[in-house]
């Protein structure tokens, strides 16, 4: 069984790559089937000031969508990283003797993430069952990673009185274990989620999670300034409180359309700060599974900067053609207990 789990692995992402450059719809027994395939490439360098370290990190992930005429959908994502919060390998770290000795596992830790099924049931009604991604609502720095996982079931539903409502069962089991075929499919997660516009701009998401026996709630606002009839800024909220241990991991700040602000700026140019904060010994929820930087070692208060944008190229050549769906971001993280500073340059283009 490892055998072929190991050549699935190994295989995914030449099959992907081979069928990426055709759209195919298939009529078969009057059932029609479309097949897309989609995915994207990022190149990131990131410096650590108190360690001295540069590192240049790869990440590679690939989508093949199958639509079924009876409104049921087929997706599976494949991905590199080595774990469920980390989607990026090294290929150069300065500070090994080797630099570049993990350059390989690019390639090594490319696997089959993501499958699952979904059917809109009505057009209120959604329903999803597999290896799901991540559905993040107002969520950041609390959210689960967009690399991550849930193997179990998911329902949406919309509605009058409470908005957006999402319950969500499954496993997320060991973080380092991002090969479908590896993982173990014990319940250990649940999660109940509502997201309602309270009132003109203000948008609130209001949850409660169960993660390996441990209660938690969670909360996250969005409350948008408009200018000129845009909406331009974004004040924004969140928090995760751990019931049972009176644990928090929290997040204040604002997000700003800099291109709507600044006429001579690029209308995709975005800016967002956030104030941070993570109680001493949080549960693993809180740092195994969120995006974003990782959670500093030592628990406290950090800051982070996020600059980003697409590349705006206009013509008809090569480069101008390449440069299409291609964007870019500048992040910081600043901690106030361990002085360290992260700084890193992300690259990424769709295909």
């Amino acid at each position: 069984m490892s055998m072929i789990n190991e050549l699935i692995k190994r295989s995914l992402p030449f099959l992907i790559i081979a069928l990426t450059p055709f759209t195919a719809s298939v009529n078969a027994e009057d059932e029609l089937i479309e097949w897309d395939v989609s995915g994207t490439s990022s190149s990131r360098l990131r410096y650590i000031t108190q360690k001295d370290q540069t590192l240049l990190q790869k990440h590679i992930s690939l989508q093949l969508r199958a639509k079924l005429n009876g409104g049921w959908e087929v997706i599976g994502v494949g991905s590199n990283g080595p774990r469920f919060n980390s989607r990026f390998d090294r290929l150069y770290d300065s500070n090994k003797e080797n630099e570049f000795s993990d350059a390989n596992k690019v390639i090594d830790n490319f696997s089959l993430r993501n499958l699952y099924a979904q059917k809109q049931v009505t057009q209120d009604l959604k329903f999803q069952v597999g290896a799901l991604q991540r559905n993040k609502g107002l969520k950041s720095i609390t959210a689960f990673d967009s690399s991550g996982w849930i193997d179990g079931a998911r329902v949406i539903l919309n509605t009058d009185q409470l908005g957006e409502v999402i319950v969500t069962a499954g496993a997320l089991g060991e973080n380092d274990k991002t090969n479908i075929w590896e993982r173990d499919l014990d319940l250990d997660y649940v999660e109940i989620r509502m997201k309602k516009e309270v009132f003109e701009n203000y948008t609130m998401q209001l949850g409660y999670e169960k993660y390996d026996g441990t209660n938690f709630i969670s909360f996250a606002s969005n409350y948008e300034i408009e200018y000129a009839t845009e909406s331009v800024l974004k004040i924004l909220t969140e928090a995760l409180y751990d019931v049972d241990t009176d644990k928090l991991k929290a997040s204040v700040g604002f997000a700003a359309e800099l291109g709507k602000l600044f006429k001579f700026l690029p209308q995709s140019v975005t800016f967002e700060a956030r104030h941070n904060y993570i109680s001493d010994d949080f549960n693993p929820r809180g740092y195994n599974y969120p995006g974003g930087f990782a959670t500093p070692d030592t628990p406290g208060h950090y800051n982070t900067f996020v600059l980003k944008g697409k590349f705006d190229v206009k013509g008809k050549n090569a480069f101008s053609r390449f440069m299409k769906n291609t964007s870019w971001s500048f992040r910081v993280r600043q901690e106030y207990v361990t002085d360290q500073e992260v700084v890193e340059f992300n690259f990424t283009k769709k295909f």
